[in-house]
């Protein structure tokens, strides 16, 4: 039995390697590609300036500045809501909620914590 669990175990590590190293080769990729391109665009305009235009005639310009502080507030929005919603929920779940609607709700809402918001997001539009 100790055997077959070295296996196992020995495919399991494996395979996290196998994960950790095709991560970091995408990063690595990335990073070399990009660098032509920051030899010509400022790293500090491309950070913090909030004008993209690509296709201009005059000077193409790329800012993500705008679209990293609207990551950030749509972030911060959803805190907003799931923080409160979710310590309220645990709250209730084990502090009010009678042993079988604790039964009930626990499986219902660990399903939904595996589910991707985007798909709830498409699923909320058609109900």
């Amino acid at each position: 039995m100790k055997f077959r669990e070295k296996i196992i175990e020995g495919f399991f590590f494996l395979n996290g390697l196998v994960v950790v190293l095709v991560l970091l080769g995408i990063f690595a990729l990335l990073v070399f590609t990009s660098i032509p391109a920051f030899k010509e665009i400022n790293l500090w305009q491309f950070l913090f300036s909030s004008n993209w235009n690509p296709t201009s005639y005059v000077k193409e310009s790329y800012g993500i500045g705008a679209m990293l502080v609207s990551t950030f507030m749509v972030t911060f929005g959803a805190l907003l809501i799931a923080v409160p919603l979710g310590i309220g929920a645990a709250a209730y779940m084990s502090d009010i909620a009678s042993p079988r609607m604790r039964e009930i709700a626990k499986p219902v809402i660990e399903i939904l914590a595996g589910v991707p918001s985007v798909v709830i997001g498409f699923l909320a539009l058609f109900l």
